[in-house]
């Protein structure tokens, strides 16, 4: 993990559930320096939005990409958070969405096993493993990344493992 990534002053729009991932990504980003504001509901994209996680497993957040999509919106940084589809069709159907965000915005889709959020909520130390820190360390670090000054407007993709040492 990369976990040195500093965020601080940054405020990031999470469209999601306030799940145990969420709560994840809320520390996460406290932990460097940053916050978050929560959208559960489903109102589509917030004007206000510049940094961004989109949980595509949430209504609020498939219905903020629908609508980012859809509309001509101002430049935003984007990690969109999904898990695996069985489904081929699916999935493509959801990389298509995402990859025709990448034209206006500087957009990254983290694929991730439904597992790696399917953990019991149990009380963990920092030496312990739990893939939820671990996908909420990944997609800060993302993050991070994609509120750096001077990126473009581009689409990236990538599948989170739990079982890779370098989290």
């Amino acid at each position: 993990m990369t976990h040195g990534l500093d965020l601080a002053g940054t405020v990031v729009t999470l469209f999601g559930d306030r799940d145990r991932l969420d709560t994840a990504l809320c520390r996460e980003f406290g932990r460097r320096g940053g916050s978050t504001h929560n959208v559960t509901a489903s109102t589509g994209w917030l004007s206000s939005a510049i940094v961004t996680v989109l949980r595509l497993d949430t209504e609020s957040g498939y219905e903020a990409l629908a609508q980012l999509v859809a509309a001509d919106l101002p430049r935003s940084h984007v990690v969109a958070v999904c898990a695996e589809k069985s489904d081929p069709g699916a999935a493509r159907q959801i990389d298509d969405l995402c990859r025709s965000c990448g034209d206006r915005h500087d957009f990254s889709l983290i694929w991730h096993p439904a597992s790696a959020i399917a953990v019991p909520p149990i009380e963990l130390d920092e030496t312990t493993t739990d893939p939820m820190r671990d996908l909420a360390a990944t997609i800060a670090d993302e993050v991070q990344i994609h509120a750096a000054p001077g990126r473009l407007a581009r689409y990236e993709t990538r599948t989170f493992d739990p079982t890779a040492s370098d989290h």
